[in-house]
């Protein structure tokens, strides 16, 4: 009995061990994966806070500020819009200024100011061409006297949020790159331990894929369970972190947690099973003195 936890407990010690080493890679995409669905989340927002300025005629009418509340509310490029009378354009003039001056007094009572709309944009129109093109419409609306695009900093963020996506994607490509190296050298050390039986198995007329369907299905189920093993301790990570701050609750949703920790068991059992089966074949083809190496 002692004999056989002696001899057996080798091979647990190594399939454990590599069973936390590739949950622990696979923790690691999983976090850089929902650090990526956050990063995605502030840039949604960012960019639903972009959009123009709709400025009216002195002598717009009624009419023509219900036709524009009426064209904005059912576009469907529009996230949300606010209206401001002459009066409330005036007030936050006076707001801005201070209570040094009175625009009024300074007007002599006439408000110069004309009502206007502050119009943000969907995310995905929220791109330097696309906002010229729908200011381009509003523009020959009736009662419109010009739209102001916001074009410097439109242009600014869009730059900066194309150049942190690319850099986040070659990440992303470079982190499951080392996944795979890691988590192959791992299983290649759970196949090596047992390339003799792999060659023994051979000597007496064993196909190659009989002698690789159990290595292989015990390496997928491997990184099941790491993947299983990962995605709770994310998951604790997850709840501790939205606990911390409310505004994370939108930012990440459990729904796209969800999403993440089945990417990582489907990650997972991928990734070792093509590392199995690299190693397996790997050695179906050794001879066996060079098994010694």
């Amino acid at each position: 009995m002692n004999k056989k936890l002696r001899s057996g407990l080798p091979l647990f010690s190594t399939r454990m061990t590599a069973t936390i080493s590739v949950a622990l890679v696979l923790l690691i995409l999983g976090g850089t994966a929902l650090l990526g669905i956050a990063g995605a989340g502030v840039v949604n927002d960012i960019r639903q806070h972009m959009g123009f300025s709709i400025m009216l005629d002195e002598d717009a009418t009624a009419s023509d500020i219900a036709s524009m509340k009426q064209r904005l509310s059912r576009s469907k490029f529009v996230e949300s819009y606010a209206y401001s009378s002459p009066e409330d354009v005036m007030n936050r003039w006076q707001q801005m200024v201070g209570d040094d001056e009175n625009i009024s007094e300074l007007m002599e009572g006439v408000n110069p100011f004309a009502p206007e709309f502050e119009v943000h944009v969907r995310a995905a129109w929220a791109v330097p061409d696309s906002l010229a093109a729908l200011a381009g419409q509003i523009e020959m609306a009736p009662g419109v006297a010009d739209v102001k695009v916001h074009t410097e900093m439109v242009e600014q963020v869009h730059t900066t949020i194309r150049n942190i996506t690319i850099v986040a994607v070659c990440i992303a490509v470079i982190l499951l790159v080392i996944a795979f190296v890691l988590i192959n050298n791992t299983v290649r050390l759970t196949v090596y331990s047992r390339r003799f039986t792999i060659h023994t198995m051979k000597l007496v007329g064993a196909t190659g894929a009989f002698i690789r369907r159990p290595i292989v299905r015990a390496n997928t189920l491997a990184g099941a369970l790491a993947a299983a093993v990962a995605a709770g301790v994310l998951a604790g990570c997850l709840a501790w972190v939205r606990s911390l701050d409310g505004a994370l609750e939108a930012t990440l949703t459990w729904e796209a947690a969800a999403w993440v920790f089945g990417g990582m068991i489907i990650t997972g059992c991928l990734l070792c099973y093509l590392a199995a089966t690299l190693a397996t074949n790997k050695y179906l083809r050794t001879r066996h003195d060079d098994m010694y190496k």
